[in-house]
């Protein structure tokens, strides 16, 4: 199967509108505004354990510098593959995401593994959206059963910014995504969207935060879960609308889909809110395949094997198909094969 896709990889000679390296290639005035990011939120020292044991085990940092007023039309493919021959390794990572002033740019995070490798990937990313700036965030995960996968991610949004987030995971016999939005300023808006699929004995857990800290601001959260066999997946997601937050629109919902008798769900929306002019709202769903409408895909002449698939497909289709052309294809494909097995 493919990962990597060179239609979705910026080459390194368009350094007017963004630089990608090393931490150690910055001059020092970009490495101060590095290090004042850093620590923050989720993916720094507030983050607990797994951000801790990150930055105690870090050699180098990865940056992706996106210059003001840049409008980078095609993706930017940021791949992690991993692979190990025989003893399991942990894998410390950091990327830092700085998009200046009124820029705008898609960001794809990719998680891989090779064959049956085991490996403990445990990475955390920290991203500056400064003032005006849009930008579409993708965190894809298709390590191997075999393999655990942290991410650990904060976002600041800065006035009048943009930032729309899609996670899919799919890979790792146990899967954490904790993530921090902070809105602070003005105007600022973001979307949040996951897809997870969870089989066998998988864990899936996914914490969130979005965090409104000025007026005005708006957000949403939409999160698909698809659970088999005895997989669990975990879902914990908290609004928090601070006072003086006011005029804030935000609406948060989690739907699971259980495809067996053994297969769990934990869900658990939270809404804080410390301000009156607001509207909120939040809401959890599980359910199992709809035997309605298996029976009209059943007298129309469907066997059921097919309905069910078609059915499961469509749950989390809507997600699926917001990804990059190339990668919807590829994670299409994953879905498939592992609906069907």
């Amino acid at each position: 199967m493919e990962f990597f896709f060179p239609s979705l990889f910026q080459a390194r000679e368009n350094t007017d509108s963004y630089f990608l390296g090393r931490f150690s290639d910055l001059n020092e005035k970009e490495r101060k505004k590095i290090r004042d990011l850093a620590g923050k939120g989720e993916s720094g020292i507030n983050g607990g354990f797994f951000p801790i044991l990150n930055l105690a085990n870090l050699d180098e940092i990865a940056v992706l510098y996106i210059k003001a007023d840049s409008k980078i039309k095609d993706p930017i493919q940021i791949l992690f593959s991993s692979s190990t021959n025989e003893t399991p390794i942990c894998i410390n990572q950091k990327l830092i995401i700085v998009c200046e002033k009124n820029s705008k740019a898609k960001i794809i995070q990719h998680h891989v593994g090779s064959n049956e490798s085991e490996f403990f990937d445990n990475s955390t990313t920290t991203i500056l959206v400064d003032e005006e700036a849009q930008i579409d965030f993708f965190l894809i995960n298709q390590v191997t059963e075999k393999a655990s996968n942290f991410n650990s991610i904060h976002a600041d949004l800065r006035k009048g910014s943009s930032f729309n987030f899609l996670s899919a995971s799919f890979g790792g016999f146990l899967s954490r995504i904790s993530l921090g939005i902070d809105l602070n300023g003005i105007n600022a808006s973001c979307n949040v969207e996951g897809v997870t699929v969870v089989k066998n004995s998988q864990i899936s857990d996914i914490h969130s935060r979005i965090s409104h800290n000025y007026p005005l601001c708006k957000s949403s959260q939409l999160q698909k879960n698809l659970i088999s066999d005895k997989g669990h997946a975990i879902f914990a997601g908290k609004v928090q609308v601070h006072n003086g937050a006011y005029e804030t629109e935000s609406n948060q919902l989690c739907k699971s889909l259980l495809l067996s008798q053994t297969s769990k769900v934990d869900s658990m929306p939270i809404l804080e809110i410390n301000n009156e002019d607001v509207k909120c709202t939040h809401g959890s769903t599980v359910s199992d395949l709809d035997q309605e409408q298996l029976f009209y895909f059943k007298s129309r002449g469907i066997p059921i094997e097919k309905a069910r698939f078609l059915l499961t497909i469509g749950f989390i289709k809507e997600i699926i198909e917001k990804l990059p052309k190339e990668l919807n294809e590829n994670l299409s494909e994953s879905v498939n094969y592992l609906i069907k097995k």
